[in-house]
């Protein structure tokens, strides 16, 4: 393994380890005052926050059984459609600083401008987007089936990107895939 592909794999642990720990944190103050269903909710919440592996995370976490946790997400699902939320069926999404690659620092305004973004593209009826953050570029990912309806609306659509802050909006044309930024650390 190159010193560069070990430096991106090391700061990718990292981020691993601190989210864990700050999860680790905020579950051992909630404890006290949580029963078994609000420990589950808890446990759900991180989990589906945490986006990919967060299940498994949580459980090693928390002691909770994995199968308890989604549960616990399914339950949650289930009072947001209740009280009418407008994101219950939302699907999930990962963190926004996953929008970002390893060896790219994280900032406000890069999570800032990817969030309105995305939300400029919800807006437009698109419901499962990445905008990848690259410093000098951003990138569009829909899925395969919303791609050609993102292609007729992407002049108007990249403007509306760029007045955002990105200096300049590519579309990526393979669509979205999950983890596609690990490919660049072999993943």
């Amino acid at each position: 393994m190159g010193d560069s592909r070990r430096r991106v794999v090391s700061l990718k642990i990292r981020r691993m380890i601190e989210a864990a720990d700050a999860i680790q944190k905020r579950y051992e103050a909630m404890l006290p005052v949580l029963d078994e269903q609000g420990r589950r909710w808890f446990a759900a919440a991180e989990a589906q926050a945490f986006g990919h592996g967060g299940v498994k995370l949580l459980s090693r976490i928390t002691g909770i059984a994995r199968s308890n946790i989604i549960r616990g997400k399914e339950e949650i699902r289930e009072m947001a459609q209740h009280f009418g939320l407008p994101n219950w069926n939302k699907p999930a999404s990962p963190c926004l600083s996953s929008r970002i690659p390893y060896t790219h620092s994280i900032t406000k305004k890069k999570l800032v401008e990817i969030e309105a973004a995305e939300d400029l593209l919800n807006s437009f009826g698109f419901e499962d987007v990445r905008v990848r953050h690259y410093g000098n570029h951003g990138k569009i990912e829909v899925t395969k089936e919303e791609l050609p309806r993102l292609l007729e609306m992407q002049d108007s659509l990249v403007e509306k990107i760029r007045e955002i802050g990105f200096p300049a909006v590519v579309i990526d044309e393979e669509g979205m895939v999950s983890g596609k930024l690990n490919r660049a650390i072999g993943k």
